[in-house]
């Protein structure tokens, strides 16, 4: 076994190489990181300046501190060359010496520590899947990492070691405070078991209770026809109509009201002025409750309808209710 170093260029610096060769079998070479002045090396060895006899004080002083960093130089080239030696004599049986291998003893990869912060493992979690996910998935699981962020501005920090029971319980806590749909709360809770769970698998410590999570907990099949019974095209939505649809679906007013700016149902103006309203009480207090009415209230929801868009009048409505026009304006709220 042979370890040598050369340089293959005239021009200064010159990359120094080394080489490794082990009968016909192995010949591997590669660039060792270090440069040289191609004047200065002979032979595979750093040569020092010499110091001219007429040299002043001031020149002599420049060639020893250029001299000393030669030495260093030299020095780094004998300690890559222990390393080499070291290397190749505990090699495993069958390994392939290349000039990939040497590359890798030369430059070895830098290990870096993995974030113990929920939120910066996400990060993490993307970088390392970004070539197997499409980039609308990266796109959704982004979404759940700034919900999360949300989270925290009002709970602290979440290490990976404390998504447990008790923090899933609060997670779906809040998301309920935030008016999130069910569904949507399961998904993030889904999500964050698969970040914690690739965490788990490159050695991060986790709660022996993150398998159950999401235990118990089941999507629930969404239903549109509160959207239809709203129609295609409003000026203006009665409160009543948002809380019919609340107690029958178990959707909120909020999330009702944004899927019917989404779809185009209102406008974003009158959305906004929904929102303003709606800012005092977004935990929806005396808006009615998910009660899972079995009977049908398509005649009160257009009864509402055709009242909150002036179709007919408040009198008329009254009458088709059954109810005086007094205890009819009670019950009927516009938004």
């Amino acid at each position: 076994m042979a370890i040598s170093f050369f340089i293959q260029s005239s021009k200064n610096p010159a990359p120094i190489y080394v080489r490794v060769r082990e009968g016909r079998e192995v010949d591997a070479k590669s660039k060792t990181k270090k440069t040289i002045d191609p004047k200065l090396f002979s032979k595979g060895k750093v040569k020092l300046r010499k110091i001219p006899t007429r040299a002043d004080a001031q020149e002599k002083q420049w060639i020893q501190k250029a001299n000393n960093q030669l030495i260093i130089l030299q020095k780094d080239l004998d300690h890559l060359k222990v390393l080499l030696t070291d290397r190749l004599n505990n090699r495993k049986d069958g390994q392939i010496i290349n000039s990939r291998w040497l590359n890798k003893v030369i430059t070895p990869r830098k290990t870096t520590e993995l974030p113990k912060a929920l939120l910066s493992y996400f990060d993490y979690f993307l970088e390392s899947k970004k070539t197997s996910l499409n980039a609308n998935t990266i796109k959704k699981i982004k979404v759940f990492k700034h919900r999360l962020e949300r989270y925290e501005h009002t709970h602290g920090t979440v290490y990976i070691n404390e998504v447990d029971k008790r923090f899933a319980l609060s997670l779906q806590r809040w998301c309920d405070r935030e008016n999130y749909a069910h569904n949507t709360k399961v998904k993030t809770l889904k999500v964050l078991l698969t970040v914690c769970n690739h965490a788990k698998e490159n050695g991060l410590p986790t709660s022996t209770q993150l398998p159950y999570i999401t235990r118990g907990l089941k999507y629930q099949k969404t239903s549109h026809v509160h959207l239809k019974e709203l129609g295609e095209k409003r000026t203006s939505i009665s409160l009543n109509e948002l809380i019919n649809s609340k107690q029958e679906y178990g959707i909120s007013v909020q999330a009702i009201m944004r899927r019917a700016k989404d779809l185009g149902v209102i406008t974003d103006y009158y959305y906004r002025g929904f929102c303003i309203k709606m800012a005092k009480n977004k935990e929806e207090r005396d808006l009615g409750n998910y009660i899972g009415i079995e009977k049908s209230n398509r005649f009160n929801q257009l009864l509402f309808r055709a009242a909150s868009e002036d179709i007919i009048s408040l009198s008329k409505a009254a009458n088709l209710a059954n109810l005086k026009l007094a205890a009819f304006r009670k019950e009927f709220i516009a938004l």
